[in-house]
């Protein structure tokens, strides 16, 4: 399960973005870094990953004729390592490409929806709490869909969050945790649009 590298190039800027565990200072600090490190390894012609991060950490940051400044080094020692970080997450979430090039048994598909949801959790900086509730939901989903095409549906996810309201009666609040589950599922694991949800408010 390889990243695809035209995405990461263009992803890795919103999820910086979006991830919630940095500061807004941090992520500023951090895009100069990774602008640097990805124009060093696309006129390279370098796969993301760690052996292009020590490349650039030893040929660019480090070398012998450019002395550095132990606080910047600091900075950009982070930046990498959320870099890193991230393109692992990241290896989880496109899990729906590589299964279904795989024909993967639909009998793992809970399994393997629980572990894309946690890790794009921690991808986007979530706390390891909300991991577990959205995981908790997706793999109910995952079960209910029965595939990966018909968990991508709009109308199965419909289909879904209709069963918990009306089927289990339980409280809105732990409706909307099954609404906010699925919707992320869409978002950011399958990187589709959200969901148009019907019938569902309060």
């Amino acid at each position: 399960m390889g990243t695809n590298d035209n995405t990461t190039r263009l992803s890795w800027r919103r999820d910086l973005s979006d991830f919630r565990s940095l500061t807004d200072q941090e992520k500023a600090g951090y895009v100069p870094v990774l602008e640097w490190f990805e124009h060093f390894r696309s006129l390279r012609g370098l796969e993301p990953g760690s052996e292009a991060a020590e490349a650039f950490w030893r040929m660019e940051v480090v070398p012998k004729d450019r002395p550095r400044e132990s606080s910047h080094l600091e900075q950009w020692r982070r930046a990498i390592d959320w870099y890193l970080h991230w393109l692992s997450a990241c290896a989880e979430v496109h899990w729906l490409n590589a299964c279904a090039e795989e024909r993967a048994d639909p009998q793992r598909l809970p399994i393997r929806a629980v572990a894309a949801v946690k890790a794009a959790c921690v991808r986007l900086g979530m706390a390891p709490r909300t991991g577990q509730c959205y995981g908790n939901w997706v793999r109910r989903y995952a079960i209910f869909a029965g595939s990966e095409r018909e968990m991508k549906k709009e109308e199965t996810a419909n289909r879904f969050l209709l069963s918990v309201t009306q089927d289990e009666g339980r409280p809105w609040s732990t409706r909307k945790q099954a609404i906010n589950a699925v919707v992320f599922f869409f978002s950011n694991v399958c990187g589709l649009k959200e969901p148009v949800l019907r019938g569902l408010k309060n």
